[in-house]
């Protein structure tokens, strides 16, 4: 049996959302007291996938205790007969405009593998899209074999056949079923849609993917735009995401589309030190939080509202943990930009969650930039 397991020892951290906590690979014999250690703790490793032939062993490794919440990740692998350990992927830390920005997804596929134990799939997070990954463990290439921008997710890889979820903001959910080619210079995957069902709150809704960079770094916003009116532009609903090392994916959600179905813009900001941007991207925002941050979705919002595509007069920003965060930041350093706002368990009050909850550790890094131990 092989499983990870995290250490508790001075203090137990919570799990959820965070997934800075050491942690090592164990193997353990059934029916015997025999329990070896395979990976260093100096780290957090996760989701061990073993490859069909049980001759393979990939995971996830990201920091350990001491940094952001999440952040880019490296594959490793284990040769299981000599129990050697390799690097297949490498942490990205700055790639260039197209190049693949690294790994973040937190949870591989339960079956990953294709049929010659050779190859992973699996859907990740690409800047502000998500995109079905292939990599090739042995000569450490990754390629996207997904077709159209969106949102993907894996649901399920049997032999070379990938069944998946493909959507988008004006796109409701469809099952598609791909079929891997890997005989080519690189791998493909060609797609059928299995089964589709339309959401009507979405007809004429369209979207598109603002692109921005500040200090060498880039960062996105979505835009998701209610059918056009005659009469009147419409009103703006500003959404910075919580996290804050996570990102807003083009994907199909129910509270913008409910939001544009009420006759909004929606707005979802992937600010400095979101993840699917690079490593650099993401520490760029510990010790600057509540500046970068704050800048960055205002940056956005100015630059659609001097589009002329929205009322400059009726703008609101709503936001849940560090999203409420920057939220009352939004409000309070341009109170005549926005009309209201709409705040979900805002992190404001920083000494509570320092000595109160699990979260003493965004205090440290996001707050400050410092390194902590415990």
């Amino acid at each position: 049996v092989v499983c990870v397991g995290w250490e508790n020892e001075p203090r137990k951290l919570g799990f959820v959302y965070c997934l800075c906590r050491i942690s090592a690979l164990y193997y353990l014999t059934v029916g015997s007291q025999d329990c070896v250690q395979l990976t260093s703790k100096d780290f957090n490793v996760y989701s061990p996938r073993f490859n069909p032939q049980g001759n393979k062993l990939v995971y996830l490794e990201c920091l350990g205790l001491g940094g952001p919440h999440h952040s880019c990740s490296a594959l490793k692998m284990i040769d299981w007969p000599t129990r050697k350990l390799s690097t297949v992927l490498e942490i990205v830390s700055r790639p260039e405009a197209g190049e693949f920005p690294g790994l973040y997804t937190i949870c591989l596929p339960q079956r990953c593998w294709d049929d010659e134990g050779r190859r992973l799939v699996f859907q990740d997070t690409w800047r502000s899209l998500q995109e079905v990954l292939c990599v090739d463990v042995e000569e450490g290439k990754v390629e996207r074999v997904s077709h159209g921008e969106g949102a993907w997710l894996v649901l399920d890889v049997w032999k070379d056949l990938v069944v998946a979820q493909r959507a988008s903001p004006n796109l409701s959910p469809s099952l598609m079923v791909g079929k891997l080619y890997t005989n080519k210079e690189k791998p493909s995957v060609r797609w059928i849609m299995i089964d589709s069902t339309q959401c009507s709150l979405v007809e004429n809704v369209h979207w598109n993917i603002k692109c921005f960079q500040k200090d060498g770094l880039p960062y996105e916003a979505i835009l998701i735009m209610p059918p056009k009116s005659t009469e009147q532009l419409p009103p703006l609903a500003v959404i910075p995401h919580g996290g804050p090392h996570i990102a807003f994916p083009a994907d199909f959600m129910s509270w913008p589309v409910c939001l544009v179905a009420l006759g909004f813009a929606v707005l979802l900001v992937n600010y400095r030190g979101s993840t699917g941007f690079g490593q650099d991207n993401v520490l760029s925002l510990p010790g600057h939080a509540g500046v970068n941050d704050v800048q960055d979705v205002q940056n956005v919002a100015e630059t659609v509202v001097a589009e002329g595509v929205v009322d400059k007069d009726k703008i609101v920003v709503l936001g849940g943990s560090h999203g409420g965060f920057i939220s009352v930041h939004l409000v309070s350093q341009y109170p005549n930009f926005y009309k209201a706002a709409s705040v979900r368990n805002p992190v404001v009050d920083i000494d509570g969650v320092c000595f109160s909850t699990k979260f003493f550790c965004a205090v440290y890094i996001e707050c400050e930039g410092l390194l902590y131990h415990f």
